[in-house]
Order: C-alpha cells, then sequence, then structure tokens
C-alpha cells in the first residue's frame, strides 16, 4: 500500500477521483464534501448545502469539482475552493461527469433523461433521453462521445457532435454501475450489479472479454496508462487486475 486517505471510520456512499489521480472528491455522512490532495495526503471540506449532495464528479486533472444537489449542479474552483458557477432547476439527478478536458459537464436524471451544459458558462449543449434511469456516466477519452449505463443493464454511447446513437451495449444483465476508456480510446470496460466486468472494443462495437469471478457488484473501474492493466473494484474492499489482452487474472489486491 502506498497511501490510506482516511478522515474517520464511517465514509460516505459517494466520491470520484480525477483520471491523473491527484484529487479525490468525497461525500461525507454529514453531507459536506471533502477534497483530497493525494500526494500530500491531506484534505480540505466544503462545507454542507442546504439539501443532500446527489453526485460528484472531478475533472482530469482535478481542477474543477461538480456537486449535484437536490435542485442544482454547483461548480467549484478544487485549487481555490471558490464557486465558479452554479447551475439551477436541476432535480433528481443520479450521475455526473466531467469531460476529460473540463469543458463539459453531463448529468443524467432519475428518468433517463440527460443534460451536457458548456462548464464555463452552464449553458445548455444537449438535451436527449436514453430510455430508462442512468446509474453510470463517463466520457470517452477524445470527449467526442458519452457512455451511459442504466439500470436494465444496457449501456449506449452517444455521439456529442451529432448527438446521434452511436451503438448499444447489452450484455449485463443487471444495472451498470462503472464505464471507464482506455487511453488510446479503442477500448470501453463495462462493470455491473452482475458481478461481470466487459471489455468491449469501440471500433468492432462487440465485447472482447467478459471478466468473471468477483464475488459482489462491481463498483469501480480503471484502465492502466499502457491499457494493459484494468483494475476492477468490487463491494469486498478489493480491487481485482486483469490482463487486458488475454482477459486473465493477475493478482487481487486487499
Amino acid at each position: 500500500m502506498k497511501k490510506n486517505l482516511a478522515q474517520e471510520a464511517e465514509t460516505g456512499s459517494i466520491a470520484a477521483i480525477s483520471a491523473n489521480g491527484s484529487a479525490i472528491a468525497e461525500v461525507a455522512p454529514d453531507d459536506s464534501v471533502r477534497l483530497w490532495n493525494v500526494e500530500a495526503g491531506k484534505h480540505r471540506i466544503i462545507l454542507a448545502a442546504k439539501s443532500k449532495v446527489a453526485a460528484v464528479a472531478l475533472s482530469s486533472d482535478g481542477s474543477v469539482l461538480a456537486v449535484a444537489y437536490d435542485s442544482e449542479i454547483v461548480l467549484t474552483d478544487a485549487i481555490n475552493l471558490q464557486t465558479k458557477h452554479a447551475i439551477e432547476s436541476v432535480h433528481n439527478v443520479t450521475a455526473l461527469a466531467l469531460s476529460i478536458d473540463g469543458r463539459l459537464l453531463a448529468a443524467a436524471s432519475n428518468d433517463g433523461s440527460i443534460k451536457i451544459w458548456t462548464a464555463g458558462d452552464g449553458v445548455v449543449k444537449q438535451n436527449f433521453a436514453t430510455g430508462g434511469p442512468v446509474t453510470a456516466l463517463q466520457f470517452a477519452t477524445q470527449d467526442q462521445f458519452l457512455a451511459v449505463g442504466r439500470k436494465d443493464g444496457n449501456v449506449s454511447v452517444w455521439n456529442l457532435q451529432t448527438g446521434q446513437l452511436v451503438f448499444e451495449a447489452r450484455k449485463h444483465s443487471s444495472a451498470v454501475n462503472a464505464i471507464a476508456f482506455s487511453k488510446d480510446g479503442m477500448l470501453m470496460a463495462t462493470g455491473s450489479d452482475d458481478r461481470t466486468a466487459i471489455i468491449w472494443e469501440l471500433a468492432s462495437r462487440k465485447p472482447r472479454r467478459t471478466l468473471k469471478g468477483h464475488d459482489l457488484a462491481i463498483t469501480s473501474l480503471a484502465f492502466s496508462p499502457d491499457g494493459a492493466t484494468l483494475a476492477v473494484g468490487s463491494g469486498n474492499a478489493s480491487i481485482v487486475l486483469w490482463e487486458v489482452e488475454k482477459g486473465r487474472l493477475d493478482r487481487v489486491l486487499k
């Protein structure tokens, strides 16, 4: 273990980590948000608002934090903790995502609708329906695509330039909790309550590997920078490392 970040034994159930691994946003039980500097091992606190936190997201470099409350999404400069602006009249948010460059913000509501704003000014860029309750959101590496995981186990990939559905992946049998893209944008991984992770080839739109044997629902995913390894987190507090090319178990971290 390289570093252990913890404030107390009881932590919240909502968290986000920046793609470069420099920052972690964690929602505390009192609905304040702890923003951790991973290198320093220290955190700062954004005090709780009048309503509960529904979702959080961090930009790739950890410089922008988005927090969804009952009726608004607040964008904060994570460097100085100054509020950039708030997007109001947003209700029942189930998932948030910031694009890799931090310029776009996507939010899903419990009716399956998706809204995308330009993060700098909060202007609505796109609005579309996905057909069911959304449980996971992730921008692709090039920010041209948005992957949407649903409660029914389906994953849809949308082209943000055209607003069109690119393809729909139908292989999981229950809710999709996590989505990740490889750095080169060639592969997508999805993890589900059905305790499997699936690696998809985006060019062919077909599954390459189905990774089985996890004890509990999969809650988080991440590719290594070279795309050779997929880390899979589940509800048993362990991380399983898989070799992407052969779909072979590498090791389990506990």
